[in-house]
């Protein structure tokens, strides 16, 4: 199974969709076997979910540790 992800700005254009650390880990748990997602408004990247290496945190994650 696959997982397309595509985030929009509130004008309607496409922005960095990438995985986060929380997402990989749903991803491996749904047993997901490729994502693609948008990297800017004209380009999208596929990736095997077993290559690919979340390297960042969701603004939410980060928002919830820095309260601890």
């Amino acid at each position: 199974m696959s997982l397309y992800v595509v985030r929009l700005t509130r004008t309607g254009n496409r922005i960095d969709s990438r995985p986060c650390q929380s997402c990989y880990q749903t991803l491996c748990a749904y047993n997901i076997k490729r994502v693609i997602y948008s990297v800017t408004p004209t380009t999208y990247e596929c990736v095997k979910v077993t290559d690919y290496v979340p390297n960042k945190m969701s603004e939410g994650d980060a928002y919830f540790q820095s309260l601890h």
